[in-house]
């Protein structure tokens, strides 16, 4: 029996449907994309197609339009991985970045002729842009 396809997204680029589809597809919700071809060929027909279409089966219309919301909105929950930095001491958000700073390293090159290697290495929430000094490990 054919299941029917609802179309639960609308892109201008087939990039921007790709990402969808991938994302939809890492929660199990089958996928297809329409006019993604037409319009990887030639981009000016977008809006003369109605531009690249996600389509999905009836029955998963609710949840991947409540995962596209989210994906719209950044709020989704990214699995730990082994560079999950723990938390940030302002907002309590996770979505930190460790960084090295390396402006020091090319102003001694100016200075001295010769380059110091003293990276200033810190830690940058992605939240509330609070940066902070802390262990690397």
């Amino acid at each position: 029996m054919k299941s029917e396809l609802t179309t639960v997204a609308t892109f201008s680029t087939i990039f921007e449907a790709d990402f969808a589809k991938a994302r939809l597809e890492s929660e199990g919700i089958h996928t297809v994309i329409v006019n993604g071809n037409l319009i990887a060929m030639n981009w000016l027909y977008s809006n003369a197609v109605g531009g690249v279409r996600i389509k999905v089966e009836n029955h998963d219309v609710a949840a991947a339009k409540e995962i596209l919301a989210l994906v719209n909105a950044n709020e989704f929950e990214l699995e730990p991985s082994e560079n999950d930095w723990g938390i940030c001491p302002e907002c309590g958000s996770n979505r930190i970045e460790f960084v090295q700073d390396k402006r020091a390293t090319a102003f001694t090159w100016l200075l001295f002729g010769l380059p110091l290697l003293f990276p200033s290495e810190k830690f940058v929430c992605h939240h509330c842009f609070h940066e902070w000094k802390g262990e690397k490990y």
